[in-house]
C-alpha cells in the first residue's frame, strides 16, 4: 500500500526510474535501497494483537459455520431418508 501512496511514488521510486527503450526500469537494487514507513513499535505490537484477535474471532466464526453446516447435512439426510 505504501508503494502505491503518491507520495511514495513521488518521492521513492519516480526519481529513481530510468527509461530503456521507452520502458520503464526500477530494479531490484533500486528497490532495496528504497525507505519504507513503518509506524513505531509500539504501534506495530499494537497492530499484531488486534490481528490475532480477530483471527480468533475468525477461527471461532469457522467452526461455528461447519457445526452449521454438518447439523443442515445431518437434517437433510433425515429428511431425504423419510421422503
Amino acid at each position: 500500500m505504501a508503494m502505491n501512496a503518491p507520495y511514495f511514488r513521488a518521492t521513492q521510486i519516480e526519481p529513481e526510474i530510468v527509461q530503456q527503450c521507452g520502458q520503464a526500469n526500477f530494479n531490484g537494487t533500486k528497490l532495496s535501497l528504497t525507505l519504507i514507513p513503518l509506524p513505531p513499535l509500539a504501534e506495530q505490537y499494537r497492530i499484531v494483537a488486534k490481528i490475532d484477535q480477530l483471527m480468533a474471532l475468525c477461527d471461532q466464526l469457522e467452526q461455528q459455520i461447519n457445526a452449521k453446516a454438518c447439523k443442515q447435512s445431518a437434517l437433510l439426510n433425515v429428511v431425504m431418508a423419510k421422503i
